[in-house]
């Protein structure tokens, strides 16, 4: 079969694939094999998210909301950045 007939089936399984079980817990593994299900899983869900891991990976966790993110600190962070001073011989360009 040529690649690109196994990308297109892996799109067409992408479009309705259940991807839930990804997110279900699952025991350590050994990694002396692959599950073959879950690779093809994955990369459907890969092709779902467009290959952006900054998505996919908190999707697998369940639903990203930043909610958890201390937001104060975050931002006493940028703004002691913002006033530090440059050091010597470092441009201001």
């Amino acid at each position: 079969m040529p690649t690109i007939a196994n990308y297109a089936t892996l799109w067409v399984a992408a479009t309705h694939l259940d991807l839930l079980s990804l997110r279900a817990s699952r025991p350590s593994s050994d990694a002396t094999s692959i599950c073959k299900d879950r690779a093809y899983r994955m990369a459907a869900a890969l092709l779902r998210f467009n290959f952006n891991y900054g998505d996919f990976v908190p999707w697998l966790r369940g639903e990203y909301t930043g909610a958890q993110r201390d937001w104060d600190a975050t931002f006493d962070i940028v703004d002691s950045v913002q006033t530090s001073l440059v050091p010597p011989g470092l441009s201001d360009q």
